[in-house]
């Protein structure tokens, strides 16, 4: 008798997507490269028309009868969604996840649960059931968000507590009171016991798939269609510290959406074969009829994200300060830093930025983990200051890796990400928390008095999406953000490690290294095709791809090809027959006249003894028999007399040529015979 033991232990999480440790299958989108960096992975996005930490692009354009489907949303009691949009249309769907809903059977239970986000009137309405009988609507009634320009909209649910923000409340005042937070911000407390979404049908973003007439929509559902675009879905649960983005993942099935906006037209549209895209190493946005704008990608600087950045590496206690010749943005902040860690030890201070009182904004290293910390005091003796932790544990940072930080907060949120993959945010309330931070000065690297010094490189450093330059330079003086001083820092960076360094089979014959930003990878040349293998890896390199440079397709290329191979074929026929061409008459060498009838004028005796050029009697033969044969027979039912006298005089004359008389000539010397014509009987 053999027995087992079993047991079973149950457990409720979200079920959403986390970071893993490498690379997997269908991590990595649009033909993109993975790439394992140990610990982690790296997406390098071979397509210029996508980008996004997986390359999954950023930005959908939806025509007013368009719709694209995403995985539901999890069934978490605490959620945040995000993202921004841009349309001229005063009515539109959004974003949709709900049931479609018909009549339930023994078989089949119809839950009623959905959350819809609808512009109506210019305005934004978000409607939520959670239990499949009450609905809960939020609409913020501020200013109409038809303009053309981008907003973005942020919808909270913690428990029984909806939120919905417009615009991140950015332009909120301490003065303006509780009419002006109307205008960015409302929240509902809901009298729902089921504080969670029970969803499994796809979310639909940007219209709604067409239903027969079996089932059909929620009744608050107005306009099916949405004509515009959307961009930068963020999907947060506060229960854990990871955030997906949604338009990442390519979507499963899609109706008449597209990459990119249609509104903005031609202004990210490049004038050079040299790039598809206005930002060359970069993302593009635009507003309608405006300017083109780039978010440059990790290691890429300027107006078209078109410069390699230069680095810079800090000694113990050394530090950067710089010049506001501007304010900043005091409700809001958007911190960007790529760097090295080093082995600095303790608590080394990466970026520093005060009032020159109590409040301030810190990003350190808490060990091996990226951390910020933020202190806004208000100047109201009743109201008690913010106080502001994030780190992100989940990841630990190497000394040689490169890491991009991004610290981001508005009136309504705080959010620490690294490397676009992990994250950690809070909540915040404006209505009770200060969120004014007049930020006076700015270090890079030590804070003042340099205790907490950081042993590392820096690559770039941006405030409020502005480079800080890093390097001091005289042409940077009179710029909005300038450095005042600089100790201790040196131009380069010893701690990365580059393909230089490496030896020469770091990676396979058939892949060449590339220096990233994150570091050396194996990968294939530019405007190369490259295989992949089941986990998106690089195993081979194919034909080179002229549709990523001149956007040619390859049925063209092929026709291209094929076109030109003809061409030079028959080139190559016309010259061979010209050269093969046989002359009218075949060239005599001396050594080779063995007859007594034909002489070369260079031969001695030839010209000037030639005394008989116009005689041929020498050389006329009759047309005889040969041997064992019968005389040939010509036709003789006509003659003309007239002509066979001419002839005859033709011949008896001495001084004329043998101009047309019929005669075969041969060099036998036969000077008698002659062919004449019958008589007939």
């Amino acid at each position: 008798m053999v027995g087992v033991n079993a047991s079973s232990h149950d457990s409720c999480e979200c079920p959403i997507w986390k970071a893993p440790s490498q690379c997997e299958a269908d991590l990595c989108h649009n033909d993109a490269v993975c790439h394992n960096m140990q610990p982690g992975f790296y997406c390098e996005c071979r397509n210029e028309l996508v980008r996004g930490s997986r390359c999954g692009g950023t930005t959908r354009s939806f025509g007013g009868d368009s719709f694209a489907w995403y995985k539901p949303l999890p069934a978490c009691t605490h959620l945040s969604l995000s993202f921004d949009f841009m349309t001229q249309s005063p009515d539109g769907i959004l974003l949709y996840n709900g049931a479609f809903q018909g009549s339930s059977s023994q078989y089949q239970i119809e839950y009623g649960d959905y959350i819809a986000i609808q512009l109506r009137s210019g305005r934004i309405v978000l409607d939520m059931v959670m239990n499949g009988e009450s609905k809960n609507t939020v609409e913020v009634k501020g200013y109409r968000l038809d303009d053309g320009k981008w907003h973005t909209v942020a919808v909270r649910q913690l428990g029984r507590l909806i939120e919905l923000v417009i615009d991140e409340c950015r332009f909120l005042t301490p003065t303006g009171g509780k009419d002006e937070e109307e205008t960015c911000r409302a929240m509902i407390t809901t009298r729902d016991d089921d504080e969670r979404l029970n969803v499994v049908a796809p979310l639909q973003l940007g219209g709604l798939y067409p239903l027969d007439g079996t089932t059909r929509y929620p009744q608050s559902i107005t306009s099916p269609g949405y004509k515009g675009c959307i961009r930068n879905i963020w999907l947060l649960f506060s229960c854990i510290l990871y955030m997906i983005v949604l338009i990442e993942a390519s979507p499963s099935y899609h109706e008449r959406s597209s990459s990119g906006c249609r509104l903005w037209g031609s202004a990210c549209d490049s004038n050079s074969v040299d790039s598809l895209s206005f930002c060359i190493h970069g993302d593009c946005y635009a507003d309608v009829g405006g300017s083109p704008k780039c978010i440059c990608d990790p290691g890429w600087s300027g107006d078209r994200c078109d410069s390699p950045i230069d680095w810079i590496q800090f000694a113990a206690g050394s530090s950067i300060e710089y010049s506001l010749n501007i304010a900043v943005e005091q409700n809001t902040n958007d911190v960007e830093l790529l760097f090295v860690p080093g082995r600095s030890s303790g608590s080394p201070e990466l970026a520093w930025a005060s009032n020159n009182r109590e409040s301030y904004l810190s990003a350190f290293l808490d060990g091996r983990t990226a951390s910020t910390k933020m202190e806004i005091w208000s100047q109201s003796m009743n109201i008690p200051a913010t106080s502001i932790s994030l780190n992100v544990s989940t990841l630990s940072l190497m000394d040689n890796g490169t890491y991009l930080m991004k610290i981001e907060r508005n009136p309504t949120k705080a959010k620490l990400s690294i490397d676009g993959m992990f994250h950690s945010s809070r909540p915040l309330d404006p209505s009770v928390s200060p969120y004014i931070l007049d930020i006076k000065s700015i270090f890079l690297g030590s804070s003042p008095g340099g205790q907490r010094g950081f042993s590392g490189c820096v690559g770039s450093f941006k405030w409020d999406r502005k480079a800080l330059p890093l390097i001091d330079s005289p042409m940077d003086s009179s710029s909005l953000i300038s450095i005042s001083s600089s100790n201790g820092v040196s131009s380069g960076c010893s701690l990365r490690i580059l393909c230089s360094q490496l030896p020469s089979n770091f990676c396979p014959s058939v892949l060449q290294c590339l220096d990233s930003w994150k570091g050396p990878i194996c990968t294939c040349a530019p405007s190369t095709n490259v295989l992949l293998n089941e986990n998106g890896e690089a195993i081979g390199c194919g034909e080179r791809l002229a549709v990523s440079s001149l956007g040619i397709s390859s049925p063209a290329i092929i026709l291209i090809l094929v076109s030109l191979v003809a061409l030079i074929l028959l080139l190559l026929i016309v010259v061979f027959t010209s050269r093969r061409r046989s002359t009218l008459f075949d060239t005599v060498r001396p050594d080779e006249m063995d007859r007594d009838n034909a002489r070369q004028y260079s031969v001695e005796g030839g010209g000037q003894s030639d005394n008989d050029q116009y005689s041929i009697d020498n050389l006329r033969k009759p047309v005889m028999p040969m041997e064992g044969m019968a005389p040939p027979i010509y036709p003789s039912d006509r003659f003309d007399e007239g002509l066979g006298r001419q002839i005859k005089d033709l011949e008896n004359d001495e001084n004329g040529g043998p101009f047309d008389e019929l005669r075969i000539y041969d060099d036998e010397r036969d000077n008698v015979s002659m062919y004449r014509f019958p008589r007939p009987n």
